[in-house]
């Protein structure tokens, strides 16, 4: 059995939380004659995933009132990660497979060439690994145009070779077509 429940401390009156596992053994005529067990103080624990599981919320509730997608590339597997709004900047459905290819194609010709988006990323990369770019996207499945900002970071191992880059992305208002 495995259980956590909150306690009182008998000497501060603090609330604690605890976590009790234990194995009870039956004897034939089906009576418990042994409990074997522990009680662990996991109250820092809980506090810390309550803290996370607030701070994921308020993460999400910002991602989307901000209309932002997120974005994550890992180099050396050439793995690309993007949230549903991110598919969406590109006319992709929340469910589409998404790889370089993909991010490619759905890039404006303007700005697929050397001093295109890729290039310019690492270009406008500062030395502590952030990085700001506009580019335009056409919506692989919707064939529109967007104008989208990026603001990121690169993480580097000890070589300083990329090994992830996270991203988030915003769409321009229209305006920026006219410009």
């Amino acid at each position: 059995y495995y259980i956590e429940f909150p306690i009182v401390h008998l000497i501060t009156f603090g609330e604690r939380i605890v976590r009790a596992r234990w194995k009870a053994w039956f004897g034939e005529d089906n009576i418990g004659y042994r409990l074997n067990g522990t009680i662990q103080d996991v109250t820092e624990q809980v506090i810390a995933r309550k803290n996370l599981e607030k701070s994921e919320e308020q993460l999400r509730i910002a991602l989307e009132g901000g209309e932002l997608g997120t974005f994550d590339f890992f180099p050396r597997e050439s793995k690309l990660l993007w949230s549903a709004k991110t598919k969406e900047l590109f006319g992709l459905p929340a469910e589409a497979e998404v790889n370089i290819d993909v991010y490619l194609q759905g890039l404006h010709p303007g700005d697929k060439n050397t001093s295109g988006a890729i290039a310019q990323q690492r270009a406008n990369q500062a030395p502590d690994g952030l990085y700001e770019m506009e580019y335009r996207t056409i919506g692989i499945t919707d064939g529109k145009i967007r104008w989208l900002r990026s603001k990121g970071i690169a993480t580097y191992d000890s070589k300083g070779q990329a090994i992830r880059s996270t991203v988030v992305r915003q769409e321009f208002p229209k305006q920026k077509e006219n410009e």
